[in-house]
């Protein structure tokens, strides 16, 4: 009987370390970087603050001009032009809302460090697919923001809401 107590304390304890070893590995450290005077929206999802550009990690928002990704006009069958009425609506948005970005320091591959835009007390790119003026960059669940993400925007999408009434069929 001593013998298997002992066994089921060194087990807990083992346990216990490892879910602690766990939550140290997976807890990412978050840089906040506040707008000042020296910042530019250079898109719905891109800004530019002291002169590094940051990318929405979580969101894809429309492009302005002839440069309209093929992956969200040909997937869900969507009019070019009047994703770029959203795209406008997307950056103007962006402009009037966000405060500042969360940052890991991870860059994408163009260079551009990823982050995630907030307002004071929310994520933004999450308000922004739920008004329909974003696409989820990701497709399937990758993290917390990913699911909601996915959740807001089949809403945005059923209801017709923003890009989603760009749609041709």
């Amino acid at each position: 009987m001593g013998n298997e107590l002992g066994l089921i304390l060194l087990l807990v304890f083992i346990l216990t370390i490892v879910l602690i070893a766990i939550l140290f590995i997976s807890t990412e450290v978050y840089e906040k970087v506040y707008l000042n005077n020296n910042y530019r929206i250079i898109d719905g999802d891109t800004v530019e603050i002291n002169g590094v550009v940051y990318r929405d990690m979580i969101i894809d928002a429309p492009e302005i001009g002839k440069n309209q990704k093929d992956r969200w006009v040909k997937e869900f069958d969507l009019n070019k032009s009047c994703m770029e009425t959203y795209a406008r609506l997307a950056m103007d948005f962006v402009e009037k809302n966000i405060k500042y970005v969360k940052t890991n320091g991870k860059k994408d591959k163009y260079n551009r460090t990823l982050a995630i835009f907030m307002t004071e007390t929310q994520v933004l790119g999450l308000i922004m697919v739920e008004q329909g003026l974003a696409f989820c960059y990701y497709r399937s669940s990758r993290d917390s923001y990913t699911g909601q993400c996915l959740e807001l925007e089949q809403k945005a999408r059923s209801n017709r809401i923003g890009i989603w009434n760009c749609q041709l069929s």
